[in-house]
């Protein structure tokens, strides 16, 4: 088996609306190993959320591929990309995304609900990766009664509800206090270890980047360093 968990081969993606045409990337070729901890950054409109929506499958290249574990997400049916997405990618976004009407453990069961696994089954699985990332105390309490540090760790548990591939993370410091970050970096580098599951991290945040092993530039769209 390949040690590549990730390739982009020649991947565009491009925008256009009416007469205006925005080439949000050109031409990126990208290699990531499995168990890899990886950073993109670049300034803003670079193309970095771009990239990650397309090796997420919530995006379709307008030309090139997008390899995850050797298969081709660019050319599945609609139906298996969302089987891929729910089966193989972990999500972790700036603003949490966690569903306000549930407790921090209903919104690490939900995934594995979907994806058939048992009530009794996805509770304790949700209460072991709750505990994993240091909030099983917190576990019936609601997105609004948990600081933003302690609703990102939820949000985490909940990207690795489904044991994942690939866990994708979108600024998912930028409503941090730097104390936080530090603290939730160390969570991440910590399950990356011993879990060996690929992160790939857009982030603005230079602490957030130096905490990778990898670092990835991203400019106008390309990939320079």
């Amino acid at each position: 088996m390949s040690s590549k968990i990730i390739q982009t081969k020649n991947l565009w993606k491009v925008y256009t609306r009416g007469s205006i045409r925005v080439e949000a990337l050109r031409g990126v070729n990208l290699e990531i190993e499995r168990g890899e901890l990886v950073s993109i950054v670049g300034p803003s409109g670079s193309g970095k959320t771009t990239l990650l929506n397309c090796l997420g499958g919530l995006d379709r290249p307008t030309k090139g591929e997008v390899v995850v574990s050797g298969v081709n997400i660019s050319v599945l049916p609609d139906e298996e990309l969302v089987k891929f997405r729910r089966e193989k990618v972990g999500f972790v976004f700036q603003f949490f995304n966690l569903l306000p009407e549930f407790t921090a453990l209903e919104n690490v069961i939900i995934p594995m609900l979907i994806i058939g696994k048992s009530k009794d089954e996805a509770a304790r699985e949700a209460r072991e990766l709750l505990r994993e990332v240091g909030l099983l105390e917190r576990a019936d309490h609601y997105p609004y009664e948990l600081s933003g540090g302690e609703m990102q760790r939820v949000a985490i548990a909940r990207a690795l509800a489904n044991d994942p591939l690939i866990v994708l993370m979108d600024e998912p410091t930028g409503n941090l206090d730097s104390k936080t970050t530090l603290e939730l970096m160390k969570l991440v580098r910590r399950i990356n270890r011993e879990k060996r599951v690929t992160f790939v991290i857009v982030t603005h945040n230079k602490l957030v980047a130096d905490m990778t092993e990898k670092k990835y530039r991203l400019e106008d769209g390309k990939i320079i360093e």
